[in-house]
């Protein structure tokens, strides 16, 4: 199902429900859309409630002011589970929507029981070098080709938030990072060891784009998770 929702800032988000059960927020990284999680959406559809966020800025979801933040967008999600009156839900995020998901999951403990952080980083220090250099070469290929795409701020936005923070969350949370992951393998484990009682599973084999490619394997490691 189709839905859209107006923000209290006036900003019109869209996100997909499909699936009955638990609610499960699936939130996308860096310039993806929901859609990027249909082969999970697929098979989690038969167990829970599937909710998909097109973040803002990000497929069919507006923005129209100058800067983006991932408090923000935690806002947005925040919006969009009250306006569904969800009391509680399971939360996956990847990349930029993991790093959404410890800044909800930090901020609003008593909403989320279970939580997946797939490649999430606190910091832009959390990336191998060569990733932070990949960046700093699109954003300045972005500025001279004059071209305005708002979400590229956020790959060298930190959450804001700090190991302490993460203290603060009561989730059973898995830290999921790949073997070959853009994310250090030591900063997941900072993660981990912040968060109460966290599960870190460094896969192997895997890389940044692990939900994507190996769809099967991570869609059964998540199952087990939940379950």
């Amino acid at each position: 199902m189709e839905k859209w929702i107006t923000t209290t800032d006036q900003t019109k988000i869209y996100y997909e429900i499909k699936g009955q059960g638990p609610a499960l927020i699936f939130l996308h990284g860096n310039s993806q859309t929901g859609r990027v999680f249909q082969k999970q959406v697929a098979y989690f559809s038969n167990f829970y409630t599937c909710i998909t966020v097109d973040t803002r800025a990000h497929g069919k979801s507006f923005f129209e002011g100058e800067r983006l933040t991932f408090q923000k967008l935690a806002d947005d999600v925040i919006e969009i589970i009250n306006h569904e009156k969800i009391e509680t839900a399971y939360l996956l995020g990847f990349s930029d929507g993991a790093n959404i998901a410890m800044i909800l999951a930090a901020q609003e403990p008593q909403r989320f029981s279970k939580l997946i952080l797939n490649a999430g980083n606190l910091t832009t220090k959390g990336l191998y070098w060569l990733m932070r250099l990949f960046i700093f070469l699109i954003l300045v290929g972005s500025r001279f080709l004059r071209l305005n795409i708002p979400s590229l701020q956020l790959l060298v936005e930190d959450t804001g938030l700090d190991e302490k923070d993460l203290t603060r969350i009561t989730a059973k949370t898995l830290v999921l990072v790949g073997q070959f992951d853009v994310v250090k393998v030591t900063h997941a484990l900072e993660i981990q060891n912040a968060i109460p009682d966290a599960e870190l599973i460094v896969a192997p084999l895997a890389t940044h784009l692990f939900f994507y490619f190996q769809p099967k394997r991570f869609n059964k490691l998540i199952k087990q998770f939940l379950e």
